[in-house]
């Protein structure tokens, strides 16, 4: 269901925003970030960081920013993000992932439209990189653009009011998947999440390695069962069917010995993933859900 919303000429109290950052190995991206942030029309009140245990040099250039406070260290991003919630201030916290740049007018935008007291999540769209000549990014607008109501919003840079944390909050239990479990969680208090499609932000494009430890992490729908029931099952199928089919990947060679069809989910992974535009990534999709399948196990055995 839509709900689309004018922006109206006459303002409410001005609220206050706060920055916050969650970062991991981010120094080829944190200084295109927070150049971002401080540019912005409006200033936020305060740009805060947590950071994963970095082993490369972004601690070292987060520091010469005098106006950006590291607050803490944690192993997982949603261990990360509770810690920066429970440290905001203010009205609004604007949640910026550390390889995103946000256009100079990106928080004005986003206070103009969380006035409304009926908004209390906007996410903005991730989109790739743009530059202008002169190498700047460009301005955005959602004037034209509806506001409308959507579960799936992306919370690489999006805003929140601070008020809902009274509410609900980050799962630290999440490494991965903290963001999806968030909106969730929200969804079942009766808070909505929304998307305007001219509030986006823009990636910073970036060769990354794709660590097992990673892959793993993102096996975790054992967690989602373990923390809502088989309630989760009927609200996102799709969830259930990924997490059998991670698993079929992992049986199919043990369970070929009595049923040799079951080889057959091999091809099926590989025709399915052909579809893609990105034919070269298919080994590695394969084995990223394979990584899955055993995070899944070691999730159901407590071990992460």
């Amino acid at each position: 269901m839509e709900a689309s919303h004018k922006f109206r000429s006459h303002t409410r109290r001005k609220m206050n925003v706060l920055v916050c950052i969650p970062t991991y190995n981010a120094a080829k991206t944190i200084e295109s970030c927070l150049s971002s942030i401080l540019n912005q029309t409006v200033k936020p009140a305060e740009i805060l960081v947590v950071d994963g245990y970095s082993e490369d040099e972004t601690l070292k250039i987060i520091e010469k920013y005098p106006d950006v406070r590291v607050i803490g260290f944690a192993r997982g991003i949603g261990k990360a993000r509770k810690i920066l919630a429970s440290h905001a201030t203010g009205d609004i916290i604007a949640w910026v992932d550390a390889d995103v740049e946000i256009p100079p007018n990106w928080l004005e935008l986003h206070l103009k439209v969380q006035e409304r007291r009926d908004i209390k999540i906007l996410s903005s769209a991730r989109r790739f990189h743009p530059r202008l000549p002169n190498g700047s990014v460009p301005e955005v607008s959602c004037e034209e653009k509806p506001v409308h109501e959507e579960l799936g919003i992306v919370q690489a840079a999006c805003t929140m009011k601070r008020e809902i944390f009274s509410m609900v909050d980050y799962d630290e239990r999440f490494r991965r998947g903290e963001d999806w479990d968030f909106v969730v969680s929200a969804h079942r208090k009766g808070i909505r999440s929304h998307y305007c499609d001219g509030l986006f932000a823009f990636h910073i494009s970036r060769s990354r390695k794709r660590y097992l430890k990673d892959m793993i992490y993102a096996g975790n729908y054992v967690t989602y069962l373990r923390k809502y029931g088989l309630w989760y099952v009927k609200f996102n199928p799709k969830h259930f069917l990924a997490f059998l089919f991670r698993n079929a990947l992992i049986y199919a060679i043990p369970l070929s010995f009595i049923f040799p069809l079951a080889l057959l989910v091999y091809p099926i992974a590989w025709c399915a993933y052909s579809l893609d535009e990105k034919k070269s990534v298919r080994p590695i999709k394969l084995l990223v859900e394979i990584m899955k399948g055993i995070g899944e196990h070691l999730y159901l055995l407590k071990i992460l």
